[in-house]
Order: structure tokens, then sequence, then C-alpha cells
């Protein structure tokens, strides 16, 4: 996902990217945003459940419980790094030293510990939640919409421009319109089916 919004970016610098194609891809297709990680995860479901021999309904109740768990300790990480940095600001802000991402000496409100208290909410209910049987659709779906709605409204205390904008909202903002609209409809979906 960052690999694709960064397509701008390879064309302005066409010198660089061909004298340095592997550095470029690596860093730009080396895992730097979330959303592509999770649909990486999901188009390779099906592969991954004939290798250890189990089914899709069953991977996805015991992964998507735990996914916002994982996705708050990498979040962790994210702060401990600087990058996924928030706005300035002087009331909320932190300042990073020696950060390679992160302004130095400006204090930037913390995006990366607000998305781990929400990922670690969205984690309390959905654990709470799969403790009775549920089809494992509407698993993925609440934790569509919690996640989209949450990183939407997140998204607009981010300073770390360089991931993309459309109008005058950003890459993810987008993207987490698209899995709000998917997660609905899969959650009607999963309603009118029985547990499995």
């Amino acid at each position: 996902m960052y690999g694709i919004t960064q397509i701008p970016t390879a064309w302005e610098n066409r010198a660089f990217f061909t004298t340095h194609t592997l550095d470029f891809l690596r860093f730009t297709f080396g895992g730097m945003v979330f959303y592509g990680g999770l649909f990486g995860a999901i188009a390779a479901m099906p592969i991954y459940a004939k290798v250890i021999k189990r089914d899709i309904p069953t991977i996805l109740k015991l992964l998507v419980p735990t996914l916002p768990l994982a996705h708050a300790i990498m979040r962790l990480g994210c702060f401990m790094a600087g990058c996924c940095h928030g706005i300035p600001s002087d009331t909320f802000g932190v300042v990073f030293a020696n950060s390679t991402v992160a302004p130095d000496d400006i204090a930037v409100i913390p995006t990366q510990l607000i998305e781990t208290a929400a990922n670690l909410a969205i984690f309390a209910f959905l654990w709470t939640y799969s403790k009775k049987p549920r089809h494992h659709f509407q698993l993925l779906g609440l934790y569509g919409i919690c996640y989209s709605i949450m990183r939407f409204f997140v998204e607009f205390l981010r300073g770390d421009y360089h991931r993309g904008h459309v109008l005058s909202l950003s890459t993810s903002q987008l993207i987490s319109i698209f899995v709000l609209l998917a997660s609905v409809i899969l959650l009607i979906y999963a309603n009118k089916k029985d547990p499995a």
C-alpha cells in the first residue's frame, strides 16, 4: 500500500530509483503501512489454511480477536521509532529526540499511543464478544468497523504527510471508508447466517 502511494515520488526521483532500485523497492514495499499487511494477510489466508490444514472459519475465530492486540504492540514500536507521529501540539505533544522520522525538538501528538489505546479497547471488546458462538465473518466485520472508524479519526491528528493524500483525505482515510463499507456488508451477511 505504501509503495503504491510512493509511485509519484519514484517518478520524480527517477535517477535515484534507477541507480538504487533494490534499496528503493526494499524500503517502499517492505511493510511500511498496516493496511497493506492486513490486505496481504487476507489474500494469503486461503494458501495458509491449506498449508496448515485448517479451515478459514477456525483461523478467523482465533486470529481476529487478537489482531488488535498485535497492532497495539506494533504501534508501541512506532512510538519508540518516532514514526506515525501526530501534528505539532504544545498541549498534548511529545518531543522525540534523535528520531530519523519525527521532527526534532517539536512537540507532536503521540498518535501512536492513541492508536495503541484504541486497539487495546477493540481487543477487549472482540475477545469478550468472541466467547459465545459467532459466525466467523461477524468478528471480522466488527473488527473492520471498529478499526476503520478509529483510524479515520486518528488520521486527522497525524502529522507524517508523506503517506499520500487525495483532496483533503489521507490515503488511509479513503481506505478506512472502503473497509467500513465492506465490513458493514460482511456483518449484515454474517448476521443472517448461523454461528459457524
